[in-house]
């Protein structure tokens, strides 16, 4: 198995279409191939060629997708990279850290991962991280902790190729790790039955359902896993919608 195939880089609402040709420049340094697109709309391939070098074949080959959602249905585990920090946000992981603990955790059952990187202005949004299973930073000396989106996608690439182990074997069959895919369906459950059960209301306040979508993607279930939690929900949901239809109808017999 080539674990570069494993990855992704997908950008979100990037700014400057320069940034994405030193990109796929960058990834074209590593072995890296697989370069997503979310809401690109300001992506001019002709000007990201400028910057592509020998990486323009990378360009030919980009996904474009509308929405964050969609861009990460088939990938097994989502990790975000953000200088921003916010009560609502969860911890970030220093850069060098989350390398070497990511070829240790998954040199066994290597899960195929999204490395999620936000636009240059403002970076991931909060709503982008929801999505995400571990925040990491990368952290400089320096008093300007802002890098360039090219400089920041480097970065990480490099780390991740350092610290591979060269000599283990990666085995992607022993574990099956639950898909975006499924984690949108049981989205959709969780936020069913919270509102069937009134958990949800008009005073919930805004970050809650992000908060609830993010727990369940940090304890990374397997798909045998996810498939006995969609059962769950699920049923959980027809015996409320159940107990709704009894309870109307006990109220018109009245």
């Amino acid at each position: 198995m080539n674990w570069l195939n494993k990855f992704l880089i997908v950008l979100v609402r990037p700014c400057f279409s320069k940034n994405v040709g030193s990109i796929a420049r960058a990834m074209s340094n590593f072995g890296f191939s697989n370069l997503r697109i979310v809401a690109g709309d300001n992506l001019n391939i002709k000007e990201a060629c400028v910057t592509a070098c020998h990486g323009s074949f990378i360009l030919d080959n980009i996904e474009c997708y509308s929405s964050l959602d969609d861009a990460i249905a088939d990938v097994e585990l989502v990790i975000g990279f953000s200088a921003r920090v916010g009560r609502q946000r969860m911890q970030p992981v220093e850069l060098k850290k989350w390398s070497k603990n990511f070829w240790s955790q998954y040199y066994s059952s290597f899960p195929t991962t999204a490395l999620v990187f936000g636009p240059e202005d403002n970076g991931l949004s909060w709503k982008d991280t929801t999505y995400c299973s571990q925040l990491v930073n990368i952290e400089t000396p320096g008093p300007n902790r802002s890098l360039n989106l090219a400089q920041a996608v480097l970065l990480v690439l490099y780390e991740l190729s350092s610290n591979r182990q060269k000599d283990e074997q990666y085995d992607s069959l022993k574990t099956r790790y639950a898909t975006q895919q499924s984690f949108s369906q049981l989205d959709l459950l969780v936020e069913q039955v919270l509102t069937l059960s009134r958990f949800y209301g008009k005073g919930t306040p805004r970050q809650i359902p992000g908060i609830v979508r993010n727990l369940f993607r940090r304890i990374r279930p397997t798909a045998r896993e996810m498939q006995i939690l969609l059962g769950i929900f699920s049923r959980i949901e027809k015996q409320l919608k159940f107990n709704d239809c009894r309870h109307f109808r006990q109220t018109a017999d009245k």
